[in-house]
């Protein structure tokens, strides 16, 4: 009977921080904010050189001299640091993602996205240059083309096929 007792209770207290940590986990707040490249760099929160690194990482290292005249294999990047995200990032990213796709609504003011969930977001990472994380964000919802298309900011070509552009992310101050 003791024994019943005592499972009964842990498994009361399970719960009850199962139940705690998905309220937490649904408190949407933004975590920090998104830039375009472009921005970014008119603002002077990059540079022209933190621009050719993200590109490179952005295009592996590739050769698409043929296709915009940039040889990015000939780059020497900033080196990424740190060299992958670490999952605090990761989620913080994840999150403010999340937040964006949920906002979307349609012609008649209706959500898009309502049942989309952490899960339906992939975050890729390109580098963090000043403070800002160069990330790709991509998510279950969009329909993305196979169409390569190029963009130029500050004289650095960007090569993508996909629609999903990198973008930077900064933390918000007290985020934590």
């Amino acid at each position: 009977m003791k024994t019943k007792i005592i499972s009964l209770a842990l498994s009361l207290i399970i719960v009850i921080v199962c139940a705690l940590t998905l309220v937490g986990c649904n408190n949407l707040e933004p975590k920090g904010e998104f830039y375009t490249l472009q921005q970014a760099y008119d603002d002077g929160l990059i540079t022209q050189e933190d621009l050719w690194s993200i590109a490179y990482y952005y295009c592996n290292g590739i050769d698409y001299s043929d296709f915009n005249g940039v040889d990015y294999s000939a780059i020497t990047p900033i080196p990424k640091d740190p060299k992958i995200l670490d999952e605090k990032t990761l989620a913080k990213i994840t999150n403010d993602a999340l937040i964006k796709l949920l906002a979307e609504k349609d012609k008649d003011g209706r959500q898009l996205h309502p049942k989309a969930t952490a899960k339906d977001i992939r975050v890729g990472y390109y580098g963090t240059y000043n403070g800002m994380i160069a990330v790709v964000i991509e998510d279950s919802f969009t329909p993305y083309v196979d169409v390569e298309l190029q963009d130029t900011i500050g004289g650095v070509i960007f090569t993508y096929g996909n629609g999903a552009f990198p973008i930077l992310w900064k933390e918000n101050i007290a985020t934590d």
